[in-house]
């Protein structure tokens, strides 16, 4: 279709890179404009993702010690139930024993 118009594709290509340069480029006092922007920006930005990492360890460690809480409290619970079974079970070993070395059961 473009050689039936008689343009060749070089020649289109060259106008589009020229119109594209043309947009893209700016004025010497923009250019600066932009540079000082970027120098006051990139600080402000390292100031946050430091801030944002600081805050994200917090949070880590605030996470890792209730799980450690969490974790102790179910140690806890089943070391109490364990303990209060073998007790339990120690006492009705022991009514068991006194029983039978009095004689046994009466009817």
């Amino acid at each position: 279709m473009r050689k039936e118009l008689g343009v060749e594709p070089e020649v289109i290509k060259s106008c589009i890179r020229e119109v594209l340069s043309e947009r893209a480029s700016v004025g010497p006092e923009k250019h600066q404009e932009h540079h000082m922007w970027i120098d006051v920006a990139i600080p402000k930005l390292n100031n946050f993702l430091d801030y944002r990492d600081m805050r994200m360890a917090q949070l880590k460690r605030r996470q890792e010690m209730w799980e450690k809480i969490k974790n102790t409290a179910i140690g806890v619970v089943v070391v109490t139930v364990v303990g209060g079974l073998f007790t339990a079970l120690a006492w009705v070993g022991k009514v068991v024993l006194i029983a039978l070395s009095h004689g046994g059961v009466q009817q």
